[in-house]
């Protein structure tokens, strides 16, 4: 009896560490196809330009980030100027050229998580020691992919990778935006060489019956920036 509980915790070890192995060989090989560990790890800040089709209107928008340290969104809404940004941890929002306000703490997170550029999200956490659940291979209309949950902006999501290029391909899960725990579908397509980097130059995200497209349509890694553009304006 003592020798078959040996032989059954063996084998339950043995399990374990290829289950193990096995999530950190995805991440690894999804890192890589990313660009690679060190110039991930070398991406530090970054300026790009998107445009967000969604329904009934258009929206261009220009971040300027460091990342954990400060963000500055300058965009366009229907021929409005908006401006948000924040540093550490304070923020501050205009509209139309007109007087700088305070951003509320509790939506500092959201505004810093929203600039996190699509398609790196696994990346981030695994370089930050952040947890991630790795839940094997899941077939989502009829493909098999990897399938590894992170928490991201208030709730749960689980991204699908696809084992021939390790490169995420959609994203399912909960987020919380304007009060609410919101169910959304995110897709990640036309993969392009960005700088250092590959990532995917269109999102579409599905959620409470809308769709919204983002498109990446300009990239900067490592810009000099000039860091008084974070810093609200003085009255």
């Amino acid at each position: 009896m003592k020798k078959q509980l040996i032989l059954l915790a063996a084998s339950f070890l043995m399990s374990t560490g290829s289950f193990a192995q096995t999530l950190k060989d995805v991440v690894d090989k999804h890192l890589t196809a990313l660009g690679g560990p060190d110039n991930l790890k070398a991406f530090k800040s970054a300026k790009y330009t998107q445009s967000t089709i969604a329904p009934g209107q258009s929206i261009d928008a220009t971040a300027t980030v460091i990342f954990d340290k400060a963000t500055r969104i300058d965009m366009n809404m229907g021929g409005n100027e908006i401006v948000v940004a924040t540093k550490g941890d304070a923020g501050w929002a205009s509209q139309g050229g007109g007087a700088a306000q305070d951003v509320p703490v509790q939506q500092l997170k959201a505004i810093t998580e929203s600039v996190t550029l699509p398609g790196l999200e696994i990346a981030n956490a695994s370089l930050k020691g952040q947890p991630i659940d790795f839940k094997g291979k899941q077939t989502v209309d009829g493909k098999e992919y990897y399938a590894l949950s992170i928490p991201l902006q208030g709730g749960t999501s689980t991204f699908y990778i696809d084992p021939a290029t390790y490169l995420i391909v959609s994203r399912k899960g909960s987020v919380q935006a304007m009060g609410q725990t919101i169910d959304a579908k995110v897709d990640y397509d036309e993969y392009k060489k960005a700088g250092m980097l590959t990532l995917p130059y269109k999102v579409q995200t599905e959620a409470i019956g809308q769709s919204v497209t983002i498109r990446l349509t300009a990239f900067e890694a490592n810009p000099a920036i000039d860091e008084a553009i974070f810093d609200k304006p003085k009255q």
